[in-house]
């Protein structure tokens, strides 16, 4: 999924220490903006005892590979049988974790079960 995360996530992601290179960060005030606009180069602002440094904006991607790679945590939207719902499959390691969200499209699923991981597994 290519589209950025939303604001109040990517502020649990900078707790986190979330550390990698992005196109997108958010200003203080929640506006996106995006450093392709000057440059072909990505960077990260990754300022977390900083109040005043702008947000890293990753995509869902982005951060589905990284809780991957740095905590062992993999995230899977899937359908609910015969409804138009999803909910989140979140695996760390070898256990299933399923969460009680259900929502109206696999990105609502990723977006909930990324606020989910933040606040309740690391």
């Amino acid at each position: 999924m290519n589209t950025p995360i939303i604001f109040e996530l990517a502020k649990l992601l900078k707790e986190k220490d979330f550390d990698i290179p992005v196109i997108y960060f958010y200003k203080n005030d929640g506006t996106k903006k995006s450093f392709k606009d000057k440059s072909n180069i990505n960077f990260n602002y990754f300022h977390r005892n900083s109040t005043n440094a702008p947000t890293s904006a990753p995509t869902i991607a982005e951060v589905v590979m990284w809780l991957h790679d740095k905590h062992g945590i993999w995230i899977a939207p899937k359908k609910v049988m015969g409804m138009n719902k999803w909910f989140p499959q979140i695996y760390k390691g070898d256990d299933l974790i399923i969460s009680e969200i259900i929502t109206n499209s696999p990105t609502e699923a990723y977006l909930g079960a990324i606020d989910y991981t933040l606040k309740n597994l690391i």
